[in-house]
């Protein structure tokens, strides 16, 4: 099957969820990795696409997703929810058209998003 490729990135990334200290240097958000693989019905994406993009683009208009895009080979890809409850992740996820209709399926887990701590000065640095 030809692949569609398909990829949203929200903004204000840093901004919708709470930063913690981290290893040294560093801020970290706890987030949670949704990494979606072909299903039983993998076949039938290309009918169910658009509902995907839009389900995906109203979470993030709602502020729970902040990045969604497709692996480079093969059907799947991963998106990055800004929630700390895996319950609730699985409930936004399982309304995704393409979870429903069993075109994929996916495994979650907690991740710790982490990046440079861009507020310390250079005194704090060391």
């Amino acid at each position: 099957m030809p692949a569609v490729v398909v990829a949203i990135v929200a903004s204000g990334v840093w901004a919708l969820a709470e930063e913690a200290p981290g290893p040294e240097g560093m801020v970290c958000r706890p987030v949670v990795v949704v990494e979606y693989h072909a299903g039983p019905n993998a076949d039938r994406f290309r009918d169910h696409v658009q509902g995907h993009l839009d389900h995906l683009r109203a979470q993030m208009k709602a502020g729970n997703l902040i990045y969604a895009g497709p692996f480079e080979e093969g059907l799947g890809g991963l998106s990055i929810y800004v929630l700390d409850d895996l319950a609730e992740v699985d409930k936004l996820v399982s309304k995704d058209p393409v979870v429903a209709k069993k075109v994929l399926t996916y495994s979650m887990r907690r991740w710790r998003m982490c990046r440079p701590d861009d507020s310390q000065t250079e005194d704090d640095k060391g």
